[in-house]
């Protein structure tokens, strides 16, 4: 059987955002881009949305193109796609003849009844899901962002966009099993996202500190709210040494409650909350602390806070959706719960048991020297091979 570096494997990958190594989904989309070049493909990325000033030269793709004029019009991240896009994706496909195509999430499954494939039935058709509607919207109305009535999501919805493709790349297990439930004629596949282990100097680490790090959506708003409401007060109380420091876009939102005034989240000075803001290096932030908390409850996919705790060496507490793609962690590097008392009485616990909080550390390390692009994406490229 050849190996797929012996070969030079075209991939197209179309998304409705920018190929970009920093921020949010399309962190765990470049890591695959590295991945696949690192293994010989020629990887060409279509941005089915409007450019912008980012640095297209940080990414790994090969080439990166945008649509013309009247193929983009601009509408809901996840709706079903156009006929705009339609016609870019087969404009592109006609110019560089990939032998694959992984559209970005579910929702993107029907580019695939385009002319093009149609004609070229031998190109595979891939579906990049990184998380399930299915399962992520009943979340949103779990935490009072949705009203279960405005939820289009049905499983027989997001099973026809799923079945329009040969292979569904998967998250995590739950999403696997549901995915094949959704579409049983199409395969799934299961990956994660690799990590790169960073030393950590020991003499930066403060005693005591905590860190949470999100992106600037809702979801994470709802976390870090109900961290700091019910949580992080029971931790300070137990302790007063204890020092949270919280750090990415999301400042943007606390700032802006802060500045509606309420204190609906409390004195964040008495509470020992220190709000950074989004930062290039977060890497003197995470030196600083000794446990990562991942309070979300948006389930589906791998939360990348959770595996840049894991590279710098931090033990975590989370709640289950913070361990989605990660069951290894829980009770190895990782203390899960789901109540506000029980969230809290692990991180307290941690502060006071040093010799427990430096096995969990010392055993994400040693996750986080697992997590190699050839174990996490070993079932994508032994699919690849095989074709």
């Amino acid at each position: 059987m050849l190996q797929i570096d012996q070969l030079k494997t075209r991939v197209l990958i179309v998304s409705r955002s920018e190929p970009n190594p920093y921020h949010g989904s399309t962190m765990h989309m470049e890591d695959l881009i590295r991945c696949l070049k690192s293994h010989g493909c020629e990887v060409h990325y279509l941005a089915l949305c409007a450019p912008s000033r980012v640095e297209l030269s940080r990414s790994s793709v090969d080439t990166a193109y945008f649509p013309e004029a009247g193929e983009f019009v601009p509408g809901p991240f996840d709706a079903l796609t156009q006929d705009g896009e339609d016609r870019a994706v087969q404009k592109i496909c006609r110019k560089i003849l990939p032998a694959v195509v992984i559209a970005d999430y579910s929702w993107m499954g029907g580019l695939y009844d385009g002319a093009y494939f149609r004609e070229n039935p031998a190109v595979r058709k891939i579906i990049f899901v990184h998380d399930l509607r299915v399962r992520i919207m009943p979340s949103y109305v779990k935490m009072g962002l949705l009203k279960s009535e405005d939820n289009p999501w049905t499983d027989a919805l997001e099973g026809r966009l799923l079945a329009k493709a040969d292979v569904l790349l998967t998250l995590n297990e739950e999403d696997k099993r549901t995915a094949a439930r959704l579409a049983p004629k199409v395969r799934v596949l299961k990956m994660g996202m690799s990590v790169t282990p960073r030393y950590v100097d020991p003499a930066a680490t403060v005693p005591g500190r905590c860190i949470y790090v999100a992106s600037n959506l809702s979801e994470n708003l709802f976390a870090v709210m109900w961290l700091l409401q019910h949580v992080w007060p029971r931790v300070l109380a137990a302790d007063r040494s204890a020092s949270l420091i919280i750090c990415g876009s999301i400042c943007d939102q606390i700032r802006m409650l802060i500045d509606a005034g309420g204190g609906v989240l409390g004195d964040l000075d008495a509470l020992n909350v220190g709000i950074e803001g989004r930062k290039d290096d977060l890497h003197p932030y995470y030196a600083s602390a000794e446990i990562a908390l991942v309070p979300h409850w948006m389930m589906g996919g791998i939360k990348i806070k959770h595996l840049e705790a894991i590279a710098s060496g931090l033990a975590v507490v989370c709640t289950p959706a913070g361990a989605d793609g990660l069951p290894d962690a829980i009770g190895y590097s990782a203390l899960e719960a789901e109540m506000p008392p029980e969230f809290a009485d692990h991180i307290i616990r941690l502060m006071r048991e040093g010799e427990v909080l430096a096995g969990l550390r010392r055993n994400s390390r040693d996750l986080a020297l697992k997590l190699t692009p050839d174990a996490v994406y070993r079932e994508v490229i032994d699919y690849l091979q095989a074709m």
